[in-house]
């Protein structure tokens, strides 16, 4: 703002109000102003102003109203400003003011009536006492933005208030946190409130129900993000004038009060999530006629949804009842929505059945434009409707068990999760529109290849198209989406290169491409992936009606709202599956804003690791394990500065593992198992001390700590490169010698391979092992049944790879060590699980399978004292399983956690079969929990509660597993076996000398080898006979 426009206005000695309210007006306030002595108003707010505030407002004598709000002010508020004794109105809100509030500033200003300084830099504590003898104050608005400022309200002690106010704010001040963090006790005196928000203060005590009782004229009232506590279902004072309701995020406990109608008859939007309520939604919840938005999300309601809340509740908008108990058949039978319904969230529950149809077809215009029933057990097909809901409506189905295809409508959709599911089909290509931003159809049965219509997703952010059955190359037009930030075309069975067009997507943070059978090299432009530069998935909130805030009329009559409190309805997360340090995590919500990855492992891809790869700085993991890599580990991988998985275990890479890793102070994993590397490992420190030997097994010629190798002076001499090799002179080798030296040498292979199976048990042992982890590489495999064998070992933890199984039986074996939860957790379609009679030990927590919603039976009966499970770690978690049966026998239930009986069975309500035995459990005998229906069809089962009574006939003792176990396998026709086993190789050796005979690349591969293996005997005998001298 310019001077010269102060100037000017300074010759209107007589100006009583200056408003320059939103305009555009950038610059400070010039200390002409004070020229202006007449002025009663000045409004400046909603500008560009900025720098601090001039001594010359101070001056204004008759000045009574100053309004600054949303500009660019900075540094201290003037003491001085304490002379302004005839302000009435003060808002300098939205600004950047910084130091502390001084009481002094306050306490003179005795005609004050309304005051904000929300969203400011105030630090320290200021006490609310300084405006105790402003007798005509009515409006306090404090909502800090740091957690460095905090209002006392209790010093000086007993201190009383001259003032009545109408409207307070003070939102995330850290009320009174040096004193126990409780209620302001001059609320007790204040009789005219209409508007309170004390939201996100860590307050606690009992819920101060009093204040409702107090204000008999108070509208709203926001204790969120608190830590209140108390039984909620105390009965309610009666306030006719409370619209508004928020107490979500506390600790109350109980149930909704049966009769809430009477307490808040006139309530529009009423908020208790995230506590610890429970028990049923009472009926007459319905009876709430003026009722706009309802949330109930996060607690542990149970039992069915009241018909009255979809029915009765003609004013109903939002809805949202996640993350509880309910059960029931929500959306069966016929549907209406002729209610004002346009957000309805069912998502977390146990909700089951059949989605079923509009029973007015004309309901689908006024149909919700948000739908999120995930996390359910809601099964059939899709209907018809829900295509043609409202335009550019979102819709979250994952995680049910959905099927058939997806229906096509008129509806363009701006969010579609339909994932974890079990559609089928082609993709419908009906799906596609500009207005979607989030597309997830991740974890079906889809077939086909990428439909050409994806090319029309212009604005897509999202694109969730892994774990199906989809084929054929990847399009080259995918990498025409440049708004893409995450592409998700894992563990399906594209094949071919990857396509350069990829290194187009320049937005793109997370790309996913493993579990495939893509081949040739990786495209260095993939440099590209990093993270990027603005955030797309920062949840933006969407607003359901306004505030009734209380406004105050200043001298010019015109009407200002203390705090605008619109409802605030956050929009669908997005969500995704995305292995890191091993593991499939979901990352949900603004941390895909700073996620970054990139994971081709699992494929056919040959060739170097491009060194470009070493500029993606913002990576936070990197998987190229599983392919055939050769070359070395790039130097430069050292600029990966925010890496914390890097995985380029079982490849083919050669040469040294670089010094210069150990800079990566965020590497959290780091895996290079089962490749050719060789030479000192890089020095324990940093990150690489808590690296053990699993990093590195699998490279012979690595020495060094934490390896057992050590390092010689053999081991450390410099191998020639490949490319050295590459000019010796093998092509005038006699052939014909060649050829019948190879096939001799393997004809005495497998002569003695076969041999060394039928005279050592031990490697026989080993080569069924070997047999049982090429079982890892069946992504298809849906049953494995390896039960009453002799299998030994510990289980491989590829198993988790085995995404399709169903049905896994390796009871009555020999398996040993521990059973890590990662194994099972990722097993999501498994039904049935049998670890019986095998040689476990450790701790196994049963929560491992809280994810598996199909699973329906689980064995563990273990034949030792060293195995326990443990079922009530993590505390509170929540089975997605309904089990028909259970054996835990011998198994030292809960063992360090009093052997108490598992609660998780408190929601079990299918079983009909359950051991427990042999666990020494304690407490009262659960006899309440099954009948004879638990049992029935085992005709030779007795005792309470069946019928049968038992005799010694019925207890006769069956064979046990370690007698049948003399019935195995070795009876087995070996003539046949070694015949099928010898012939199979024959085969094998012919193809294999046809492949050297017409590839010379293969031929020089083969020569290499050969001569690796020599070097390797050499050095072996050269270290061996100088330990000996």
């Amino acid at each position: 703002m310019s001077c010269y426009f102060y100037i000017a206005l300074a010759s209107f000695h007589h100006l009583e109000v200056l408003d320059l309210e939103d305009n555009h007006f950038v610059g400070n306030i010039p200390s002409t102003i004070k020229a202006l002595s007449s002025l009663k108003v000045i409004s400046l707010a909603y500008n560009n102003l900025n720098g601090s505030l001039d001594h010359g407002l101070c001056e204004l004598k008759n000045l009574q109203e100053l309004n600054l709000k949303d500009n660019m002010f900075t540094g201290k508020l003037p003491e001085c400003f304490n002379m302004l004794s005839s302000l009435k109105f003060l808002d300098i809100s939205s600004n950047q003011f910084i130091g502390t509030l001084p009481p002094s500033l306050i306490a003179n200003l005795t005609s004050l009536e309304y005051v904000d300084f929300s969203h400011n830099k105030f630090v320290g504590s200021f006490s609310f006492s300084s405006f105790s003898n402003l007798k005509n104050l009515e409006v306090v608005g404090f909502i800090s933005d740091n957690d460095k400022f905090e209002v006392e309200t209790e010093e000086p002690r007993g201190w009383n208030p001259m003032f009545q106010l109408k409207g307070l704010a003070l939102s995330n001040c850290n009320i009174n946190m040096h004193k126990g963090s409780v209620v302001p006790s001059f609320l007790l005196q204040q009789h005219r409130l209409k508007k309170l928000d004390m939201s996100h203060n860590s307050m606690e005590g009992d819920i101060p129900t009093w204040l409702m009782k107090n204000n008999t004229m108070l509208e709203f009232l926001s204790l969120m993000n608190n830590s209140f506590g108390g039984v909620f279902s105390k009965p309610f004072y009666r306030n006719p004038n409370t619209r508004w309701l928020d107490m979500s995020g506390n600790l109350m406990k109980g149930a909704i009060p049966k009769e809430i109608q009477k307490s808040l008859p006139s309530i529009t939007r009423l908020n208790l999530s995230g506590n610890y309520l429970e028990g049923p939604i009472p009926s007459l919840i319905g009876d709430l006629s003026e009722l706009e938005t309802l949330d109930l999300s996060q607690n542990r309601f149970s039992g069915e949804v009241p018909l009255g809340l979809f029915t009765n509740l003609t004013r109903l908008e939002v809805l949202k009842l996640s993350n509880n108990i309910f059960h029931g058949e929500v959306l069966s039978g016929n549907l209406s929505f002729k209610l004002r319904l346009s957000i309805l969230h069912l998502d977390g529950n146990y909700f089951s059945g059949k989605i079923g149809d509009l029973d007015d077809k004309r309901s689908i215009l006024s149909g919700p434009s948000l739908l999120d029933i995930s996390n359910n057990f809601f099964t059939g097909s899709i209907p018809g409707w829900i295509s043609n809901m409202s335009y550019e409506s979102e819709l979250v189905v994952r995680n049910n068990r959905l099927g058939g295809q997806f229906p096509c409508g008129t509806n363009s959709f701006t969010f579609l999760d339909i994932s974890q599911n079990h559609f089928s089909g082609s993709i419908p290509s009906c799906l596609v529109s500009e207005s979607l931003k989030h597309l997830h159809l991740g974890s079906n049965a889809f077939t086909g290849s990428i439909p050409n219509s994806f090319c029309n997703l212009t604005n897509i952010l999202t694109l969730d198209i892994g774990n199906n059955r989809l084929f054929g190359r990847i399009p080259k037009f995918l990498g025409e989406l440049s708004n893409i930030r995450i592409l998700l075309l894992g563990k399906n069975e594209f094949s071919g290169n990857i396509p350069k067009q990829l290194c187009q997507l320049t937005n793109v943070s997370l790309l996913d491409l493993s579990s495939n059978f893509l081949s040739g090299s990786i495209p260095g432009c993939l440099q590209n992936i990093n993270r990027p530069s603005y955030q797309a998935f920062t949840a933006v909130d969407q607003f359901h009606g306004t505030g009734s805030g209380y406004s105050y009329r200043n001298p010019r009559n015109s009407w200002f709202s203390i705090i605008d409190h619109p409802y605030e309805v956050s929009g669908t997360q997005d969500e995704v599956l995305f292995t890191t340090k091993t593991l499939s995590y979901a990352y949900k919500g603004n941390v895909l804003d700073i996620m970054s990855g990139l994971d081709l492992s699992c494929n056919k891809l040959i060739g170097y690791i491009p060194e470009e790869l070493g500029l993606l700085t913002g990576i936070h993991v990197l998987n190229l394990s599983h392919n055939k890599l050769i070359g070395p580990i790039p130097v430069n991988f050292s600029s990966l500065a925010n890496i914390e998985s890097l995985d380029l275990s079982f490849n083919s890479l050669s040469g040294n593992i670089p010094q210069e890793l150990i800079k990566l102070n965020a590497l959290a994993i780091f895996n290079v198992s089962y490749n050719n590397l060789s030479g000192r490992l890089p020095e324990m420190k940093a990150q690489f001390s808590t690296f053990n030997k699993e990093s590195y097994k699998g490279n012979p010629l690595l020495c060094g700590l934490p390896l057992e190798n050590k390092c010689t002076i053999q081991s450390l001499i410099i191998q020639p490169t490949n490319e050295e090799r590459s000019h010796e002179k093998w092509y005038n080798m006699d052939m014909a010698s060649f050829y019948g030296s190879f096939g001799s040498t393997w004809f005495v292979f497998i002569l003695g391979f076969i041999a060394l199976l039928c005279v050592n048990p031990y490697w026989k042992r080993r080569w069924l092992d070997f047999v049982e982890e090429c079982l890892c590489e069946l992504k298809n495999l849906q049953e494995l049944n390896l039960k009453d064998n002799m299998f030994t070992g510990k289980l491989p933890e590829c198993f988790n790879m085995l995404s399709s199984l169903k049905f896994l039986d390796i009871s009555s074996n020999q398996f040993i060590g521990t059973l890590p939860p990662s194994l099972i957790a990722n097993l999501t379609s498994l039904e049935y699980v049998d670890f019986s009679h095998n040689k476990f030990e450790g701790s196994f927590s049963f929560s491992s399978f809280s994810n598996l919603k199909n699973l329906e039976v689980v064995g563990f009966i273990s034949d030792n004292d060293k195995f326990e499970v443990e079922t009530e770690e993590p505390r509170g978690w929540n089975p997605m399983f309904q089990l028909k049966g259970l054996a835990l026998s011998n198994c030292n239930i809960n063992m360090h956690k009093g052997s108490v009986v598992p609660s998780f069975l408190l929601q079990q309500h299918r079983l009909k079969k359950l051991d427990m035995s042999h666990n020494s459990m304690e407490g009262d005998i659960p006899t309440c929990t099954f009948n004879k229906e638990s049992y029935k069809g085992n005709p030779l089962l007795c005792g309470p509660p069946l019928e049968n009574q038992c005799t010694i006939q019925s207890l006769m003792i069956q064979p046990t597993n370690e007698e049948r176990s003399h019935e195995k396998w070795y009876n087995m026709d070996m003539a046949s076996f070694y015949g099928s086993f010898g012939s199979t190789w024959f085969v094998f050796i012919l193809g294999f000398i046809a492949l050297l005979c017409v590839n010379p690349y293969w031929k020089r591969r083969w020569l290499d080898f050969v001569e690796e293996c020599m070097y390797t005997c050499y050095y072996f005998l050269c270290d061996l006979v100088w330990k000996i001298l």
